[in-house]
């Protein structure tokens, strides 16, 4: 049986290498790229439809037995279990750190490793879905973009293609994990383009539309064709709210560059733990107390989102302590205050503590709340009456766009995401005051995850990809933010025919 087992191995290595050199001397490296482009849009949905389904199935058996009029104790042991056992899955099974999963992708754009193993593409679906579905605050897309950043170089490699054109498929990939996971072919579109920033030239768009396109139906397909927060107003965009919109941009700007700041303190404080047990015991026991007090921080918080922009109210109360309690309008706005502040931490030690997390879908929670906040604030001082909704809607976009300096994505998916386009008035002026905000006023800052501010890697990446590259490696060493070591160069590592020149129609 081995003898035959090694035959047919021999026979289909054969039939492969036949249909390479096909390949190569009749299809050009272009053409195959726009045709793994169906492949890997339909891969990087089908990973998406996985991870959303095994966080839905653990959150749902974890919260089955819980009573909503009460406290639960056993929302102090959940977050705990699911950092402690995803760090244990990864330390001792996988022996491969997943945590930060985007910064792994800026980081294999900017360094040449465009070879990402096979097993990529499930270890970073399975242990972000453990820690989410345990309970942990935080998102799936950085590990999601990362699968499909590994179907795509794992496609690309089989088919023979060079690094040049593994580059560009990483990218695709990654940007249809991102529609699959939104639901928003355009966002996963503006995350390749914005955020990775690769340089790209018309055929590889043309894939990447392809692909984010066949991804995000894909994910539809599985859900009935609906979206993750169904948005049902009737009520259309109001021209007369743009003052208070803008208002609000300027509150979301604010609140970004406090986001941001309390993110990076939570990361550097859990970075400077050497111990990786007590790194893991602090960050669950953090999240476990902070979701035992605040139950509207469990996983995702899609629910929470879609009753607040349905006009329905943020439920911050049940399943916790304060359940079935009637609170003054004062103590409600300081718990959803303490809720804001303590987001952006609790998303750091879901991922620096030992889980496996994306940062895109909590921007969006906090500035859910954001909108919350501002709207009752605004009502209870000033007796203005604004509809808390709207304000929750559009807030989604202006925190996203501030936090990740990526305004054109944060645009596109927060009114993807809830079928909203009709306020595209609200969301261009929320967004774009919101970043001009924080650009104005920290105008150094930059994404620590992807090494990207918008500025200066526009202007570098129009010139050449090398200084491109050059410059991502700095930024990703995070150079004087104490959040990661300093990132080196290989040591005899020469420059890829990647970093000379874009690749061209025909070249391989």
């Amino acid at each position: 049986m081995n003898d035959s087992g090694n035959r047919l191995s021999r026979r289909f290595r054969l039939v492969k290498r036949k249909a390479i050199d096909w390949q190569a001397a009749h299809v050009s490296p272009a053409s195959m790229v726009l045709l793994i482009s169906f492949i890997v849009g339909i891969l990087s949905g089908l990973s998406a439809v996985a991870l959303k389904w095994f966080i839905n199935v653990l959150g749902h058996y974890f919260k089955a037995g819980l009573n909503p009029y009460g406290p639960n104790l056993h929302l102090l042991c959940y977050p705990l279990a699911g950092i402690l056992l995803v760090s244990v899955f990864q330390r001792y099974v996988l022996r491969k750190d997943y945590s930060r999963s985007t910064y792994m992708l800026s980081l294999a754009i900017a360094s040449g490793r465009y070879r990402m193993t096979k097993s990529s593409i499930l270890n970073s679906v399975l242990t972000c879905g453990l820690t989410i579905g345990f309970g942990c605050t935080a998102g799936s897309e950085g590990p999601v973009a990362y699968s499909g950043a590994a179907i795509g170089s794992n496609v690309g490699r089989w088919l023979g293609l060079s690094d040049q054109w593994l580059r560009i498929l990483i990218g695709i990939g990654a940007g249809a994990g991102i529609a699959g996971i939104f639901k928003s072919p355009t966002g996963g579109v503006l995350f390749t383009l914005e955020v990775l920033q690769l340089p790209m030239q018309t055929i590889p768009v043309i894939g990447l539309f392809i692909a984010c396109i066949l991804s995000g139906t894909t994910a539809k397909a599985f859900s009935d064709f609906s979206f993750d927060m169904m948005f049902s107003s009737v009520r259309g965009f109001d021209p007369s709210t743009l003052g208070w919109i803008a208002l609000f941009g300027i509150f979301c700007g604010l609140y970004c560059i406090l986001y941001n700041r309390l993110k990076n303190c939570s990361g550097k404080f859990f970075l400077s733990v050497a111990d990786p047990w007590h790194r893991n015991i602090m960050a669950g026991t953090a999240l476990s107390l902070t979701l035992f007090i605040f139950p509207c921080l469990f996983g995702e918080g899609m629910g929470v989102l879609e009753s607040a922009i349905n006009g329905q109210g943020i439920d911050l109360f049940s399943y916790g302590p304060f359940a079935g309690r009637d609170l003054s309008v004062g103590v409600v706005l300081l718990c959803c205050a303490a809720v804001l502040l303590l987001k952006g931490p609790l998303v750091a030690a879901a991922y620096y503590g030992g889980g496996v997390a994306g940062d895109f879908m909590p921007t969006l929670f906090a500035g859910c709340f954001a909108g919350y906040f501002f709207s009752m604030c605004c009502n209870v001082f000033f007796g203005v009456g604004l509809p808390s909704w709207y304000f929750c809607l559009v807030g989604m976009g202006a925190v996203m766009a501030g936090s990740l300096h990526a305004p054109l994505m944060a645009l596109f998916i927060s009114a993807e995401i809830t079928d909203s386009f009709q306020f595209m008035p609200a969301y261009v002026v929320a967004v774009s005051v919101s970043y001009l905000t924080v650009k104005l006023l920290t105008p150094r800052a930059w994404n620590v995850e992807t090494g990207h501010d918008d500025v200066l890697s526009l202007r570098e990446l129009s010139a050449t990809p090398a200084l491109w590259r050059a410059a991502r490696r700095r930024r990703l060493g995070m150079k004087g933010t104490g959040l990661d070591e300093r990132i080196e160069p290989e040591a005899g590592k020469e420059v890829s025919d990647a970093d000379k020149s874009l690749p061209d129609r025909n070249g391989q």
